[in-house]
């Protein structure tokens, strides 16, 4: 069950609503009375009260986080709420929420209640699944792509004292190799539930009880989003009012969930849990063989089918037709996962426990799999049938969740409150609601950043900067970095709309930096940015999953670099068939598809600057559309007021200034 967080409150009595709540919990936390926070806790409760949907748009250091749970754990001390979820896109903000932020409101609540994290079942190792490999005798995981075998004596030892088997918990074996997770764990679609031998002890069915047990479940956006498309499988418990914080990619989340996709992977991860299963000879062996053989047709049928770029590379592309080759592939895959499941289902008898269970989940697993193949032969008008290249699969994508979001999320008697720093477009709302399915009658507030921009920040955008598509843009990209991080003596996060782009820079200057520069890859990501925190002189080159939920406050971080405007590559099938709704529609399809996301996630990744009212540095976008394209004034909008400048040698001189490299 889960246990109550700490509740180290003086009497109830101290506060009588949500607001009240709030002002204890800064008290208490030495910290200060922020406007926009107390704004937020307001709206938030009065969405509540008047059970309407809300989007709430809080700047940097508004303290957000805090002044929605005011509001929710009031109610549900009041008893006008029995359980809220809290959705988030990253593991961080869930961290922070789970040991820091919920901790520090519930001790101020005066009643004990209690709250859980609850992840998605790949997290959890499956004890099902574990036995099998130990059943097989020789102690090792064997992985995939000629990788070495992996030990697991650490695992199983691991598995007999760990509380939830979650693999991020802190004691989880170091030397265990991630790459043999995916044998000791299920997917959604083939766990067997309650016909699991190991059920009593799933570690998965053990979260959920938690979270049953909580009044306040903690969660990814993933799982709310499974939640909604399962509905009949009651992934979450009922619950009166959910917060997805992090809003601004519920989008993106929501369009991969709804959407079904097929391809040589999932064969071959049929054909690799058969291959520990079957026998070796005879008919089994063959139907193994014939499983794979069909991922690698797949493979083939779908390469073929693929445009490529200049350099020779596959891009995706649509697919509104099946072709003759990838027809006759999908349809012997199905015979061949038929054949399979009934040669499992001719097999009565099993020495073990846990080989009945094998022998459900691949039937699970194969079900499902023919299910999504069905997807892909005949897709709904609202939908875009494609080809994806990373990895090579058969994708059917909604055009929209909007049409989904309406009718799962938002037509309910839960009250959905959406917050983001980022959910406005231009100043206006609507276009962001509009792409979520947020009905008409909803509420949304702006609680702005306590930071004074025009103090604290400087934005740089360079005269003079090639055009992105020419030869000669990287090469004066790398010119500027050079310059600029040696101006701030390191401190810098660089961040890059490619990882092509992102790799020839940092191989092009490391070594000509005079400080460290870490590049994104070289670690895991957390242990990637304390590196970086944790030396004042150095810098960090990154990719798009850095523009948002990287928190680096203090002197580490005084120079963000943007090298383009983040838009989306031309000619994906997805936004090409968006912007072709758009037009239908009677909209402009640069400024209704093209343009929403560019905005919030340059807004997200200027965000990484200012973490702190003492915090001062540079903002540099080296995109020259930001200084020239007619839509600039729009994107503008959206950043925080910083102070601009256009000038190399001015910027150069601010750089020394703040950072004190002038001394």
């Amino acid at each position: 069950m889960a246990d109550p967080l700490p509740s180290r409150a003086p009497a109830r009595a101290e506060w009588t609503n949500a607001e009240g709540l709030l002002r204890q919990v800064v008290r208490a936390t030495h910290g200060e009375a922020r406007e926009g926070q107390q704004l937020v806790t307001a709206a938030v409760d009065r969405a509540l009260i008047e059970h309407t949907h809300l989007l709430v748009e809080a700047g940097p250091g508004v303290g957000k986080s805090r002044a929605y749970l005011s509001a929710l754990v009031s109610h549900l001390v009041h008893g006008d709420l029995k359980r809220v979820v809290i959705a988030t896109y990253t593991t961080a903000l869930q961290d922070q929420l789970i040991h820091h932020d919920l901790p520090a409101v519930l001790a101020q609540a005066g009643t004990p209640l209690r709250a859980a994290l609850l992840k998605g079942r790949g997290n959890y190792l499956c004890r099902a699944r574990l036995q099998g490999q130990v059943q097989r005798g020789d102690g090792l995981l064997q992985l995939g792509g000629g990788g070495a075998p992996v030990g697991l004596r650490e695992l199983v030892t691991w598995a007999d004292r760990t509380p939830t088997g979650d693999r991020s918990a802190p004691d989880f074996p170091p030397a265990f190799d991630p790459e043999g997770w995916g044998q000791v764990t299920v997917l959604p679609e083939e766990c067997t539930g309650s016909k699991c031998s190991f059920h009593d002890r799933c570690f998965a069915e053990q979260a959920r009880e938690r979270a049953a047990d909580a009044q306040i479940v903690v969660v990814n956006i993933s799982l709310l989003m499974m939640h909604l498309l399962l509905a009949e499988a009651g992934l979450l418990p009922e619950h009166d009012a959910v917060v997805i914080d992090e809003a601004h990619k519920l989008r993106d989340v929501a369009t991969e969930a709804f959407g079904h996709k097929v391809g040589p992977r999932r064969l071959h991860l049929i054909g690799g849990r058969l291959s520990h299963f079957l026998s070796r000879g005879g008919q089994d062996h063959q139907l193994v063989s014939a499983i794979h053989a069909e991922a690698e047709a797949l493979e083939r049928a779908i390469l073929d089918r693929l445009p490529t770029d200049r350099a020779g590379n596959p891009i995706p592309t649509a697919l509104p037709e099946l072709t003759p080759a990838l027809a006759r592939v999908l349809h012997r895959a199905d015979s061949t996962l038929e054949a399979v499941a009934d040669r499992l289902r001719q097999i009565a008898d099993y020495e073990e426990p846990h080989q009945a269970d094998a022998a459900d989940r691949i039937r699970k697993l194969i079900t499902a799999s023919r299910r999504l193949m069905g997807t892909v032969w005949d897709p709904d008008d609202t939908s875009v049938r494609w080809l994806q290249v990373m990895p090579l699969e058969v994708c059917v994508t909604p055009v929209s969740p909007a049409r989904d979001l309406r009718a799962r999320l938002f037509n309910g008697t839960t009250t959905v409150i959406l917050t983001s720093a980022t959910l406005r477009i231009g100043g206006n709302f609507g276009p962001v609601a509009r792409m979520l399915g947020v009905p008409q009658e909803h509420e949304a507030v702006v609680a702005p950043s306590p930071f004074d921009y025009p103090r604290q920040a400087v934005l740089f955008l360079p005269r003079g900067m090639p055009d992105p598509r020419s030869g000669e843009y990287a090469s004066e990209v790398q010119r500027m970095l050079t310059t600029l991080i040696r101006a701030a003596g390191g401190r810098t996060l660089a961040l890059f709309t490619s990882i092509s782009a992102m790799r020839e820079a940092h191989e092009a200057l490391r070594g000509r930096l005079g400080v460290m520069a870490y590049c994104q890859g070289e670690l895991p990501q957390q242990r990637l940015i304390e590196a970086f925190r944790d030396d004042e002189r150095s810098c960090l080159f990154a990719t798009m999953g850095y523009w948002q939920g990287v928190d680096v406050a203090g002197s580490s971080l005084s120079l963000v670099v943007i090298d383009k405007l983040p838009f989306e590559p031309p000619g994906h099938p997805v936004t090409e068939a968006r912007q072709r709704l758009a037009e239908a529609s009677g909209h402009n399809a640069f400024q209704s598809v093209s343009l929403p996301p560019v905005a919030m996630t340059l807004t997200q990744g200027v965000g990484r600057l200012i973490r702190s009212t003492t915090d001062t540095g540079m903002v540099a976008i080296l995109d020259p559309r930001l200084s020239t394209a007619r839509y600039r004034h729009l994107l503008l909008k959206g950043l925080p007021p910083m102070t601009r400048v256009h000038d190399l040698d001015v910027a150069v001189a601010k750089l020394k200034e703040m950072t004190g490299t002038s001394r």
